[in-house]
């Protein structure tokens, strides 16, 4: 019997980015075209009033250099928590935000439930962790329900500047296509949150028999009792995620490998993949 993980929804603080999807004609978004909404804060000079000219000579003005603020490292991209037999590249997104890149069709399956697989990128100068993607189900003014990804997980579950994770959000029921999903993504610097989580390291990731062989290692020196996570994010021609599968254990002694065996008889072709292993 496979033991489930108790998911708990958490509402870190943390940049926030809204971002309106329309359902209808089902297209995945991989643009950082969306509407975002965030607080600004600027200040107005008015402009100086006229001065007569004046009878003496003044001294010349001295103005200061501006203090120069090196820029963010943002060159990161793929985290090598990932592991597979794929290269994806997504948008930039949003400059200074934990920002949602790209967001899967959402359309009904085989499945009384639909994952809609989500891409974010941390455009901060600052590690973050424990991402919370909602979604937000609307009927004209009408909230019709609220989902997200469970726990606020995502692969990594800690994310680098510049750096990409994938994640899904799980829907009870696809929303029907006349209505409108708007998104908003919260973040935590790692280990604000009450509930710890981090990522183990994928050493092989294979393809065999409709199987993904994964081999996992706990290479952070300490004990892992919680439960770990192995997910395969099936991957289509554009790179764009479509479909995840995992694996689910709990516990891991340091320094101890594990092999995990994630099936791939359920949902679209999976030749091109990337894993991931976290634990929470």
């Amino acid at each position: 019997m496979t033991e489930r993980s108790p998911f708990v929804s958490r509402f870190p603080m943390g940049a926030a980015a809204l971002i309106v999807v329309l359902i209808a004609g089902c297209g995945g978004s991989n643009s950082a075209s969306s509407t975002t909404t965030a607080a600004h804060h600027s200040t107005t000079t008015a402009p100086p009033g006229t001065r007569a000219a004046p009878t003496t000579t003044e001294a010349p003005t001295t103005t200061q250099a501006p203090t120069t603020t090196e820029a963010p490292n943002l060159t990161g991209g793929r985290s090598p928590f990932l592991v597979g037999n794929a290269h994806p590249t997504y948008p930039t997104g949003m400059p200074g935000e934990v920002s949602l890149v790209y967001t899967a069709p959402l359309k009904p399956n085989f499945l009384s439930y639909v994952f809609q697989p989500f891409v974010v990128r941390n455009n901060t100068s600052e590690p973050v962790s424990n991402v919370r993607v909602e979604a937000t189900i609307y009927s004209g003014d009408i909230i019709e329900g609220t989902e997200s990804n469970l726990g606020g997980s995502t692969n990594p579950s800690v994310i680098e500047p510049g750096q990409w994770a994938y994640g899904y959000i799980t829907y009870n029921e696809a929303p029907q296509s006349s209505m409108q999903v708007k998104y908003s993504v919260t973040s935590s610097a790692p280990g604000a949150s009450i509930y710890k989580v981090g990522d183990l390291k994928v050493l092989s990731a294979d393809l065999m028999d409709n199987t993904i062989n994964a081999l996992v290692m706990n290479q952070t020196g300490q004990e892992v009792t919680g439960f770990i996570h192995v997910t395969a994010f099936c991957l289509n021609s554009s790179g764009n995620p479509t479909f995840p599968h995992d694996d689910l254990s709990r516990g891991l002694a340091p320094n101890v490998k594990k092999r995990y065996k994630i099936g791939l008889s359920t949902g679209p072709s999976c030749s091109s993949f990337l894993v991931g292993a976290t634990y929470s």
